[in-house]
């Protein structure tokens, strides 16, 4: 019975460590996909002003290859991507730091989306941290649970008096189970 016992506690720390590095996983997912719907978003507001934007003041060669005259966002694909790396590249440096100026919004528009960028990424990195926060004191207490699961079957052991060679046997196949 203390085997199985044992066995299914270091399964149930094992899973632990196995949601958080799930839950790491969907928070740079979750994070990645959020930067790609706002760098959309940037991406397009290139075209709601015709006499200066952030994509013209960045790079005034992008407009060259355009294919609709009277359309400021390109349609074509290499054209297309390079606007949309700008703007993930943007996007990314905005969430996660306060940006290096090197694209910046060049109307009104594009300032205040900006701004509320700024607020959604502060959203954002506030919930990641308090998510890793909570992985990090997860994984102090699996240390701390192994710990004192451990010094119960030390104690057991002493308790019952076992051989000095079962004794390690014992200990030896519960950190056997705690490394798996």
């Amino acid at each position: 019975i203390g085997k199985k016992f044992i066995k299914l506690n270091i399964l149930k720390l094992h899973s632990v460590g196995h949601d958080n590095f799930s839950t790491v996983i969907q928070l740079i997912m979750t994070m990645l996909f959020v930067a790609h719907v706002i760098s959309c978003f940037w991406f397009f507001l290139a075209n709601t002003n015709v006499e200066t934007n952030w994509a013209l003041d960045d790079d005034p060669s992008l407009y060259l290859n355009r294919t609709i005259p009277n359309l400021k966002v390109p349609l074509e694909y290499g054209v297309s991507l390079r606007w949309y790396l700008r703007s993930f590249y943007f996007t990314l440096a905005t969430l996660t730091t306060v940006g290096f100026g090197d694209i910046s919004p060049q109307n009104v528009v594009e300032r205040v989306f900006t701004i509320c960028l700024f607020i959604v990424g502060t959203v954002i990195f506030t919930f990641i941290i308090g998510s890793l926060e909570k992985i990090v004191a997860q994984l102090d207490v699996r240390s701390t649970l192994y710990q004192r699961k451990l010094n119960d079957l030390k104690a057991y052991i002493a308790l019952r008096r076992f051989p000095l060679k079962l004794e390690n046997a014992c200990i030896s196949y519960y950190e056997y189970l705690w490394e798996k």
